[in-house]
């Protein structure tokens, strides 16, 4: 240890002397390691971290499994009987429901979290303030009571303790706040903390009766913790014994048939719930951020190869210096342990700058996730597992440009280095510094190309048609004001008033109804047949209600047959106009109007008529090939008008329409926009992974040319440099400036074409892997590659001329001499 700290010390007096080479260093070092560092920890904030709870890894989730991959929530009686069990010190069910808070008299749409009781004792969470929730509050006729968030009560209340036994609206309902949960407590939603949170019986529906109703059946997410000794698997394999009798017996009545079938068929699942919940954001962001970091591994790469060019030419100046100290009596290893001091010092600086410059980036980052979904919040602090990669990437750059450099400089011959100068006496085709040249060309053409790319597929999916027009389109998503749908509440008549009015404002156009957001909600799909062939094999298509007018207001052909009407009722045949490519496939040979459909599984199905065919469109995906869609009459569903959305095509500016739309939802008196947002808007944030992916990767790219440009100069330089004594002897005996030029020229560029040749089929299989991971289509980009291979040619043919250039103008006779 008293070596090591020795050499440390030689060390950081050595880098003291060269500043220069220091900072291009911990720069070149740094940037690789925070673009690395940056990606890791919010992939790990996202799909790693676990809840900040005691003991998180004995948690698990249990539910049933659908076929899509999905775990379903439990019926109230479930929980019940899972606390009997002796599997599980506590049992805890889990809601995430939008409620509307009155801030100041003003409804707000806030995030929520309605627990069963037990929950907070169970994960070990702590009040900040007053307390939290137990048993004994969970019961529908107890006084209601909420615990607020810590943030909530920050922004609100002003962190003002006197909060406690004060009265906060939720969904109409007066509840008296009795705590504030501890700031570590983000609640089970990822990226999504509770403002408030109340025991899940006391949760109040905007359906609610006035007075309310006590909530006597809910579902909820199913979490446990394990008691010492058991694990997941052993959990399942005995709940499962007596899983289905339970769960038929906790069903609702009113879900009867198919429904019902499926849900008793679905096989219990027991697995980790340490990540608590998510809906989207992971399947959303998984594979971009793991694309992108193995972008940014290559970018790490490239920059320990830079690194190494610089640390080749630092110990080609310490060349003698090393041979004159090995011949006083210093031994091989005792230099190398000093050069890897060095490389230490500088890695453990580039970590400092890369952790910087990653905390820089990732807020940039969530910053433009928290402007895409409202209320998104997630923290990207360094963990114990960021801390870990970061140690990994600092080390695994140590052994690369430290470690080889180090042995490459203390392998000369003794005899040689001594007689020598200070340069000219390196070999100057050694395999090191020809495997350099090519690995960097090599690099950087696929990182170039892998940019080009994903810019080019997203430029495509941004500029491809999705079916409609989306300009001047704005989408209203409506939720209802406290008790904004309760009992008396007619949708019907509601709705149809409201379309009016809507359509009466100023510079609207035309204006719709539906049930889903275009190109935001997710899609259902269902099983359609034709009830010509009903044995057949059913078609999953995409399935949602709209009101007379949708087709219209986003300008979506329709290709035959009518639209809907105002007048259409539930008590009149049940209708359906399918899109085209949905068409060809009910029936292929023959008319579609006025043919029926069964929508929905067998058994359980919906009989609709056909009135009409309409164009294809992408209203959920704008990536999907599969435009099979039906739209049914939202007036003959009346069940499902609640909670939808409004689609006004209009004229001039979208802000002073928006102000209108507020005004007049005001005045209707049951439902206030939880969003505004043109389609437009919407489309963008849609495609928002791939322009993360795209924008990030050009960065990496535009970084890589960058490095590689200086690597390149830098390391071709040494090279000429080195060949300094040969070029001289060449001239004396009658070679010309234009012949050493030439020849140089030409055995660099051969090099770099061997990194292209290399970096070819590299790039290609980069392209694929890419193009597999996200989109399921590869085309190599020959612009970016034509422009990469282009540019690369001419920095390493600028970076050999300067310096040839540089060595033929000094006088033959006076470099030999010198030699």
């Amino acid at each position: 240890m008293e070596a090591w700290w020795r050499d440390l010390r030689a060390a950081l007096r050595r880098l003291r002397k060269s500043p220069g080479f220091v900072l291009a260093t911990v720069v070149s070092l740094g940037l690789g390691i925070g673009a690395n560092t940056a990606v890791f920890s919010l992939l790990d904030a996202l799909m790693f971290r676990p809840l900040p709870v005691r003991d998180p890894q004995r948690l698990v989730r249990l539910g049933s499994l659908d076929s899509r991959g999905l775990i379903h929530a439990v019926p109230a009686p479930m929980f019940d009987w899972l606390r009997q069990d002796g599997l599980f010190e506590g049992v805890c069910g889990v809601s995430t429901p939008l409620t509307t808070v009155e801030v100041n008299d003003a409804p707000l749409p806030m995030s929520g979290l309605a627990l069963t009781g037990g929950c907070y004792e169970m994960l070990g969470v702590r009040p900040a303030l007053g307390r939290l929730f137990t048993r004994a509050d969970d019961v529908p006729t107890g006084p209601p009571v909420v615990v607020l968030g810590y943030d909530f009560w920050q922004r609100q209340y002003g962190g003002d303790p006197k909060v406690l036994g004060q009265s906060l609206r939720l969904e109409g309902v007066p509840f008296t706040i009795i705590g504030v949960t501890e700031p570590r407590f983000q609640g089970f939603l990822l990226g999504f903390p509770p403002s408030v949170s109340f025991p899940i019986a006391q949760q109040v529906s905007p359906l609610r009766a006035s007075p309310p109703t006590p909530q006597t059946f809910y579902w909820g997410s199913a979490f446990a913790r394990l008691k010492a000794g058991v694990t997941a698997e052993e959990a399942q394999t005995q709940l499962r014994v007596d899983w289905r009798r339970q769960l038929d017996a906790a069903l609702p009545p009113q879900i009867q048939g198919q429904e019902r079938t499926e849900e008793l068929n679905a096989p219990l699942v027991v697995t980790s719930g340490s990540t608590g919940l998510d809906y989207s954001m992971r399947n959303r962001f998984r594979r971009p951020l793991g694309a992108l970091l193995a972008i940014s591994v290559l970018v790490l790469l490239l920059s320990c190869i830079n690194v190494a060019n610089l640390l080749l030419a630092r110990g080609l100046e310490r060349r003698r210096e090393i041979a004159v100290r090995r011949a006083l009596g210093a031994g091989r290893w005792q230099i190398v342990r000093e050069l890897v001091a060095e490389s230490a010092v500088l890695v453990v600086a580039a970590i400092g700058g890369g952790l910087l410059l990653a905390a820089a980036g990732n807020r940039v980052l969530l910053t433009v996730l928290g402007r895409t979904y409202s209320g998104f919040v997630l923290t990207a602090s360094a963990d114990s597992r960021v801390w870990l990669f970061t140690a990994a990437c600092g080390l695994a750059a140590l052994l690369l440009f430290g470690v080889l450099p180090a042995r490459q400089t203390t392998a000369a011959h003794l005899t040689e280095a001594l007689k020598a100068g200070s340069r000219s006496s390196l070999p100057a085709h050694t395999r090191m510094r020809r495997i350099l040249i090519c690995g960097q060309v090599a690099l950087t053409l696929v990182l170039v190309v892998a940019a080009g790319f994903l810019l080019e597929t997203f430029r495509r999916l941004r500029g491809e048609s999705l079916g409609f027009q989306t300009e001047q389109v704005l989408n209203v998503q409506l939720v209802p004001l406290p008790g904004g749908y309760a009992q008396g509440f007619s949708p019907v008549p509601y709705y149809r008033q409201l379309l009016d009015r809507m359509q009466s404002l100023p510079g609207v156009e035309a204006a719709s109804l539906s049930h889903f957001s275009p190109v935001f909600s997710i899609s259902y799909d269902e099983e359609i047949r034709s009830t010509l062939s009903p044995d057949a094999p059913g078609i999953h298509a995409a399935t949602e209600e709209v009101s007379d007018g949708f087709l219209a207001t986003l300008r979506i052909p329709l290709l035959q047959g009518r639209d809907f009407q105002r007048t259409d009722s539930p008590q009149t045949q049940k209708t359906a106009i399918i899109s085209e490519s949905l068409a060809k496939r009910l029936f292929p040979g023959g008319a579609a109007l006025g043919r029926h459909i069964s929508v929905g599984a067998q058994n359980d199905t919906r009989d609709l008529e056909i009135i009409g065919i309409a164009a294809d469109a992408r209203l959920f995906d704008p990536r999907t090939r599969d435009f099979s869609f039906v739209y049914m009459d939202s007036w003959q569903h009346p069940d499902h008008m609640m909670w939808g959305n409004l689609q006004l095509r209009y004229r001039g500016d979208s802000q002073a329409l928006s102000a209108a739309v507020r005004r007049e939802l005001r005045n209707a008196g049951h439902e206030y926009p939880l969003h505004l947002r043109t389609i437009a808007a919407q489309r963008d944030n849609a495609l928002l992974q791939e322009r993360l992916l795209a924008n990030l990767s050009a960065a990496f790219g535009g970084l890589a040319l960058t490095l590689a440009g200086v690597g390149l100069f830098g390391l071709l330089n040494l090279l000429v440099t080195s060949r300094r004594s040969e070029i001289a002897i060449r001239m004396a005996l009658g070679a010309g400036r234009g012949d050493v030029s030439g020849m140089i020229v030409r055995e660099t560029l051969a090099l770099v074409g061997g990194g292209m040749l290399l970096g070819l089929p590299l790039s290609f299989a980069a392209v694929r892997v890419l193009s597999n991971l996200l989109y399921g289509e590869a085309t190599l980009p020959m612009v970016p590659l034509a422009l990469s291979i282009a540019l690369l040619s001419s920095v390493a043919a600028l970076a050999t001329v300067i310096p040839v250039r540089r060595a033929t103008s000094v006088d033959p006779m006076v470099a030999l001499r010198c030699e």
